[in-house]
């Protein structure tokens, strides 16, 4: 019996110091869009479903997303894992165990971009002859484009903020 409680004490430390697995595991979601919609989605080769769509992907492996529309050009771009600030979790609380778990599981990454949003372009056009323009609102600084300006709120009590 003392044997038991000792065994399940040391399996639950274990599993405790691997602060990347419990605070934010081992996958993650990333939200898939493209223009026009409807769009198949692949990572890998395998495929994932529709867009627009939310995919859980693990943090353990880069992901090569493909995204295709019949008369559409396809759409393609790499998902890369990066170190996360779980980590430095781990240097603190977990140790060398907790990081050795974390790097197994692949808990210790995050998938970067965080989304991936096609605009996927017709067979046979130019997209550099395209006269529309596009604009993304992002909720962090992206790794790739340029940001051009800032939202930010009116001031209470002027005409346009009353429109609301």
């Amino acid at each position: 019996m003392r044997k038991t409680r000792f065994g399940l004490l040391l399996v639950g430390v274990v599993v405790l110091i691997a602060c990347a697995s419990i605070i934010h595991g081992t996958r993650q979601s990333v939200g898939i869009t493209s223009i026009p919609s409807a769009a198949t989605v692949y990572d890998n080769g395998q495929l994932l479903g529709k867009t627009p769509m939310v995919a859980e992907l693990s943090r353990k492996t880069d992901h090569r997303i493909r995204i295709e529309l019949e008369g559409y050009q396809p759409y393609e771009m790499v998902l890369t894992r990066h170190i996360s600030g779980w980590l430095f979790g781990n240097l603190l609380f977990g140790g060398i165990i907790g990081i050795i778990i974390d790097a197994a599981d692949g808990a210790i990454y995050n998938l970067k971009p965080e989304a991936v949003s096609a605009n996927l372009v017709k067979v046979g056009e130019d997209p550099s002859q395209k006269t529309g323009l596009v604009i993304s609102v992002v909720l962090g600084a992206p790794e790739h484009g340029e940001r051009i300006g800032q939202l930010t709120p009116l001031p209470e009590g002027s005409a346009a903020s009353d429109r609301r």
